[in-house]
């Protein structure tokens, strides 16, 4: 035993001093935290360098203030004081965030929200926020970083120096579009039109080009699912711009852009419809107060009132998760409909959760899950009309208008004793609504009666609803 424990002892002396030899040899710090180790990634764009770290013990992601200040963002209140613990141990506060800030993770291009802190040497630190969202797989002993967006696998080497130039922001002819998109690319067509008189050769052409780029890629939605499109029309208006423009004239300038005199609308019928529009251009000017009760040609009164099965319970449902931008655009939503007082906060029984589906332009629409309160709500049978019943009224039809209400529901009032029914829950709380949403069964048919009855007396004439 003594001799196996002198062993013991000379081996640990003489394994450190060796240990301690190699250290002071080759200059190895005995500390982990080196910088080549560090997961930083290099991306060229626009003749600018973004250097991102990629960071596991950062709650939040981060950008530079000094960047802030280079790309000429405009930071906002992020609405809390946030004690930023630095790797040298220093703490530092921040309180603003900026939205939507283009960053380049490799060949990958999103946009994010990101806290605004003071820092040297780096551009941009993304942490847990996102690496938890993207699902982000790390492997430290190849250096990579590996996750999916929108179908497309991405391999992020550490040490490798990207640029995201013309190879990932290619300007592609709108004829060329099917020969190079493909499945998950974004699509960005862009309408420039230069300042000019309303029959300006050049601006006609122009907004024919963008048409024609917008059928090519309604026609690429159809036939490769996962495409995304964003059209974008650009108009230089120079100083006219902050000037105000009356509901008359911008209905006229809509009218004007949209239907241009033919073979058919001579000169004189184009000018006397361009009155029309004008001399009516309220009908499209949104609501300034809450619909009232209104009875219309001896016909029921336009209410929506939710009379359920004898027995039902109050359904409540919990609210559905959301993600980041998700939970951003019911905020913002809320607030509009809390603004224009068409929802209210409602302590009620009743419960419909959210949920967000994407639409053709790349924004969310909100959608109401009234599916258990539909399922005990007496249904109103008022008939609604048929396709085919509707096409046959076309039969030597040579002018066709359509007409589309601006919030067409939102004309209709809930009556007193349904209110608390149609209730939706969120993570912002509850609300009620006050005037008719989508997603009620009843809605359809309440808002066929009414426009029905409104347009009555021209009905199988000239009129379909």
């Amino acid at each position: 035993a003594d001799e196996h424990e002198a062993f013991i002892n000379k081996m640990k002396h003489q394994g450190g001093s060796l240990l301690n030899k190699i250290n002071k040899e080759k200059q190895i710090p005995l500390s982990t935290s080196q910088p080549g180790q560090l997961m930083k990634l290099r991306s060229s764009y626009d003749n600018r360098v973004d250097e991102i770290l990629i960071d596991c013990g950062a709650t939040k992601d981060f950008i530079s203030s000094k960047e802030v200040a280079k790309r000429k963002l405009k930071p906002e209140s992020s609405g809390i004081k946030m004690n930023v613990k630095l790797a040298d141990g220093s703490v530092i506060i921040s309180d603003k965030i900026v939205r939507n800030v283009p960053i380049f993770v490799g060949d990958h291009i999103e946009t994010r929200d990101l806290h605004v802190i003071d820092m040297k040497g780096l551009t941009i630190v993304l942490g847990m926020p996102w690496l938890t969202e993207r699902k982000v797989l790390i492997n430290f002993g190849t250096r990579t970083l590996e996750f999916k967006h929108q179908g497309t696998r991405h391999i992020i080497e550490a040490d490798k120096f990207y640029s995201i130039d013309e190879e990932h922001l290619d300007i592609i002819r709108h004829d060329e579009l099917e020969h190079h998109v493909t499945i998950g690319d974004a699509v960005y067509a862009v309408n420039i039109v230069q300042k000019g008189d309303p029959g300006d050769e050049e601006a006609v052409e122009a907004h024919a080009k963008a048409a024609e780029t917008a059928l090519h890629i309604l026609h690429l939605q159809k036939h490769a699912r996962g495409t995304k499109a964003y059209i974008t029309a650009v108009q230089d208006v120079g100083k006219e711009t902050g000037k105000a423009k009356s509901a008359e004239d911008v209905a006229e300038a809509s009218f004007r852009e949209t239907i241009k005199p033919d073979g058919l609308l001579t000169e004189k019928l184009y000018e006397e419809l361009a009155h029309v529009i004008r001399k009516n251009a309220y009908v499209a000017t949104p609501m300034t107060e809450l619909p009232t009760v209104r009875q219309i040609n001896n016909a029921p009164p336009v209410v929506l009132e939710i009379k359920e099965v004898p027995g039902s319970t109050p359904p409540c449902k919990n609210a559905y998760r959301l993600s980041a931008a998700e939970l951003r655009e019911l905020k913002k939503q809320l607030d509009e409909l809390l603004s224009k007082g068409y929802v209210r906060p409602s302590d009620s029984p009743y419960g419909a959760p959210v949920l967000f589906v994407p639409k053709k332009d790349g924004s969310l629409r909100m959608c109401l899950d009234f599916r258990a309160l539909n399922a005990q709500t007496i249904k109103d049978r008022y008939p609604l009309p048929r396709d085919q019943d509707l096409f046959d009224q076309f039969k030597g039809a040579n002018y066709f208008t359509t007409l589309d209400c601006l919030n067409g529901y939102y004309v209709v009032p809930i009556h007193q004793n349904s209110i608390h029914k149609t209730t939706i829950r969120t993570q912002l709380g509850s609300f009620e609504w006050l005037v008719m949403p989508f997603g009620l069964c009843n809605a359809p048919s309440v808002y066929q009666r009414m426009i029905e009855n409104i347009l009555k007396e021209y009905l199988t004439d000239f009129v379909m609803v």
